[in-house]
């Protein structure tokens, strides 16, 4: 019974541990960086063969001037050393017709002879050099097709939109009416017979990244320098207070005045540190009593 327990345990941990691999390694596949390729910038050069032919002829169609113009832009990158050239693709074309086979090894010759010029002639190793063979230039075809004069141009973007045997293919080009197929042979075959391209692969730096300035807002403050010695104690003195009272004062009493019974007034003397002598009179004229006004004297303190 132990051992059964054992083995069982043995397999949950060898499951765990290939799972865990698996996501490893699923995750390393996504999280990879993408071709180099892909964020480079690219010059293109087209250079021209005979028909037939693979053969470099630098008299041929302006093939010397566009050489000599790819090896001095060549020879310009290698010297800056913020640059870097990462790879030369060479990619060689045939017109589609003849037989396709033939076409297919005439492309690689061609773009083979290009590599070679090439490396007799630059620096750069041959491992950054990718020189294929793209067979029968069909795309470049239909591109030149749609932007020419044709009378039939219509079907013959048909007969490329829809027909995959490239030997059918040629055949109904072939059979297209107003000799056609003559007219492609004689004004957009030429071009197609010329049909290497030389991509020159090149990393350039990155634009260099400006901040925008930081603009301080403009205070306007006054400097205080700071004494290491402690300021005296200011002492403000204070104003007297002045209470001192009044030498007399004039009273009345407005109610008497406004019942207009007893019109009265007070004289209030102030002759020491409080004390005052007050005298009130008032006059009745009305008959109230038998006296008719009075005088008070008061003492106060």
């Amino acid at each position: 019974m132990k051992k059964r327990t054992l083995g069982t345990n043995r397999k949950k941990i060898f499951l765990l541990l290939w799972g865990i691999c698996c996501c490893s390694f699923l995750f390393a596949q996504g999280s990879t960086t993408p071709p180099e390729h892909e964020d480079l910038q690219t010059d293109s050069w087209p250079v021209h063969f005979h028909v037939g032919k693979w053969d470099l002829d630098l008299n041929f169609n302006g093939n010397r001037e566009t050489l000599d113009d790819l090896i001095n832009k060549i020879k310009l990158y290698l010297a800056q050393a913020d640059l870097s050239i990462t790879g030369v693709r060479i990619v060689g074309y045939a017109s589609p017709e003849g037989r396709q086979d033939f076409n297919q090894m005439l492309s690689e010759r061609r773009a083979e002879t290009l590599k070679e010029y090439l490396l007799s002639r630059t620096n750069i190793p041959e491992a950054k050099f990718e020189a294929v063979g793209g067979g029968e230039n069909w795309d470049e075809l239909k591109i030149m097709v749609e932007a020419s004069n044709l009378k039939h141009k219509q079907e013959i973007t048909y007969i490329l939109d829809n027909e995959e045997d490239a030997e059918v293919r040629k055949q109904q080009l072939k059979r297209l009416p107003d000799n056609t197929y003559a007219q492609m042979l004689r004004t957009i075959y030429p071009k197609l017979r010329s049909a290497s391209s030389i991509q020159l692969l090149r990393r350039t730096p990155p634009p260099p990244v400006t901040e925008a300035p930081v603009v301080m807002p403009v205070v306007d403050t006054v400097y205080i320098p700071v004494s290491e010695e402690p300021l005296p104690m200011v002492i403000v003195p204070t104003e007297p207070c002045r209470c001192d009272p009044p030498i007399f004062g004039i009273k009345t009493n407005l109610a008497y005045w406004a019942a207009a019974i007893f019109p009265n007034i007070e004289l209030e003397a102030y002759f020491a540190k409080r004390w005052s002598l007050s005298v009130e009179g008032l006059y009745r004229w009305r008959e109230f009593s038998a006296s008719r006004d009075a005088v008070n004297l008061s003492w106060l303190s």
